[in-house]
């Protein structure tokens, strides 16, 4: 008996050994992406050495993600790992909820004792803009605030609408009601995307419908919307790759009869379209409206010809409404400050633009480093 159990012993010894030195081999042989389509995003390099690195501690942090990122088979352990998780009842992996209906929420533990978001870099951008300037800012919750209710149970979560309705009692421009609308039409159509951190086309059209009716137009017909995919995983997929959610269909206005000249200024590149059909070839489908972010962004209208101006700041939310305002206006200008490095009120000065719009997320505002640069 002690001889069987000491075979045994042996054999899974064998067995593993095996695989580490299989794995170690793959990894050693195998050639090293640069980047990720899966997870959309950049693998860590090789870390270049050096001794102040090593005493800092970075040279270990870089070296343990780049072992990491190139692991051989990474996506299969993911989804084995996730696979297993959700087999024994975990209803939260990393940072997200499995909520019903397919939805991967993303928790949010924010106050308005505790907000980050920058309201007097806010203020003070505002009062640097011409005095004729209509500056507001739209604040958009995320999923896991209008679909709460299917959050597992026992899921800690803070309110948005609390947060949003701190920051607008405290900017000296007006702050745009998107939460009451999204919130009606909640039980209707999904208004966010299940496996991704953004609102659908759905829930954009309810952002450009609460910005028209702030400005007094509420005469406004729905479109009609074309399906452009039905292979879509987003980037709550790409924490998890868990293969047993559904792909998901993306839609657009259908706004063919408009025709557009898109200029990219930083490399000097113009399209007669809004859109890259290449991306919805790719994992980050998302990046078909407008392509993938840039700084500055001109657009003209050429099938409006109402000499209509409006500058919109930005995170990548505001990239599925753009369409929308597109329609309206002969000239729409867009800035992601991330990127743009330059004075935005000098570029609303120099193109007299009379309409400032912020979009931005509740959540990835609190960290976001361009909105700090506004200036």
């Amino acid at each position: 008996m002690k001889s069987s159990k000491n075979i045994v012993v042996v054999l899974i010894a064998v067995i593993v050994s095996i695989i580490i030195i299989t794995l170690t081999l793959l990894f050693i042989v195998l050639d090293k992406k640069e980047f990720s389509d899966t997870e959309n995003r950049y693998l860590q390099k090789f870390p270049e050495f050096s001794f102040e690195s090593l005493e800092s501690g970075e040279y270990i942090r870089k070296l343990e993600t780049y072992l990491t990122d190139h692991f051989p088979f990474r996506n299969e352990f993911m989804f084995l790992k996730t696979s297993v998780l959700k087999g024994i009842g975990q209803t939260k992996i990393s940072d997200l909820y499995l909520g019903e209906d397919g939805y991967l929420l993303e928790g949010y533990m924010v106050t308005p004792e505790s907000t980050t978001i920058p309201i007097d870099v806010l203020n003070r951008f505002n009062d640097n803009l011409p005095e004729n300037t209509n500056m507001s800012l739209m604040l958009v919750p995320t999923s896991v605030e209008i679909y709460s209710e299917k959050l597992p149970k026992y899921a800690t979560n803070t309110s948005q609408k609390d947060v949003i309705d701190y920051v607008y009692k405290n900017i000296n421009f007006d702050g745009i009601n998107v939460y009451d609308y999204l919130e009606k039409e909640s039980t209707t159509i999904d208004l966010y995307y299940k496996t991704d951190h953004h609102w659908n086309t759905f829930g954009a059209y309810l952002g450009y419908v609460a910005y028209m009716n702030y400005l007094g137009i509420d005469d406004l017909e729905r479109p009609e919307f074309e399906k452009i995919t039905d292979e879509f995983y987003g980037t709550f997929y790409s924490k998890l790759i868990d293969n047993s959610l559904e792909k998901e269909s993306m839609y657009k206005l259908k706004d063919d009869d408009v025709e557009y000249v898109m200029k990219d200024v930083a490399t000097d590149t113009v399209t007669n379209t809004i859109y890259e059909e290449k991306w919805l070839k790719e994992k980050d489908k998302y990046s078909y409206f407008l392509g993938q972010n840039k700084a500055l962004l001109e657009i003209q209208n050429m099938s409006n010809e109402n000499g209509k101006k409006i500058l919109i700041v930005k995170d990548s939310y505001a990239n599925a409404m753009i369409p929308f305002i597109a329609k309206d206006y002969e000239y729409t200008y867009v800035i992601d400050p991330r990127l743009y490095r330059l004075d935005v009120s000098d570029y609303v000065k120099e193109n007299d633009i009379e309409e400032v719009l912020l979009v931005y997320n509740v959540k990835t505002v609190e960290t976001d480093l361009g909105i700090r640069n506004l200036r």
